[in-house]
């Protein structure tokens, strides 16, 4: 595999925008479209095609751009969050072997978890890295997560119970408060009937108009 196409694919980690044709479309006027993604998400792009071709002279390259995405885990500057577990997928695969301990990236990410927990979806993000790394968060700071868990709830329950109209919304946010409650060992009984409710009545005007 070319050293240079490796490092042209890699400097598309620094691009404003990636730029693609559909070739399967003749008309060479419409068939561009650009596509923003943030860095996280271009990591694990750059590294799902390295992993389909011979990356060992690429190693390097990955590096370097683990490093960069590395920094701004450490920094708080990752806007999507929600791409950590499959970015410890990926790693796990190869064994993180492109310079940063996977000890190195689980407390990186943990500590960066921990300063936005004011957001209903970190909690998610907790739980799927716990399911992936058994003890990724121990029982001392579940506990911690738990209490700021049940905080949050009262706010998300309602804006769900009285401003959200759209019953796919509110079905989401039904199944993510049942699998996050029962991981986090917090009875929900009374705010999941309130769901429970909220969606029938939605359903039962839905059907009458």
């Amino acid at each position: 595999m070319s050293k240079q196409f490796i490092h042209s694919l890699v400097e598309l980690f620094e691009a404003s925008t990636y730029t693609l044709h559909n070739y399967a479309n003749l008309n060479p006027f419409s068939v561009v479209s650009k596509v923003i993604f943030s860095v996280e998400q271009r990591f694990i792009s750059i590294l799902d095609i390295l992993t389909e071709i011979n990356y060992v002279s690429s190693i390097e390259e990955i590096a370097r751009v683990e490093k960069l995405i590395y920094s701004r885990v450490l920094t708080f500057k990752v806007r999507w969050r929600e791409g950590y577990p499959e970015i410890i997928k990926l790693l796990m695969r190869h064994g993180f072997r492109f310079g940063i301990t996977k000890e190195e990236w689980l407390s990186s990410i943990k500590d960066n978890l921990m300063e936005y927990l004011e957001d209903f979806e970190t909690f998610g993000i907790f739980m799927e890295l716990d399911e992936l790394i058994p003890n990724f968060i121990s029982s001392e700071e579940k506990r911690y997560i738990q209490q700021n868990f049940i905080q949050i709830i009262e706010s998300e329950q309602e804006h769900y119970l009285e401003e959200e109209s759209d019953i796919d919304n509110i079905n989401g946010y039904y199944d993510s408060l049942e699998r996050l409650a029962s991981f986090f060992d917090v009875d929900m009984t009374e705010e999941i009937d309130s769901l429970q409710e909220r969606i029938k009545k939605i359903g039962r005007r839905y059907y009458r108009t």
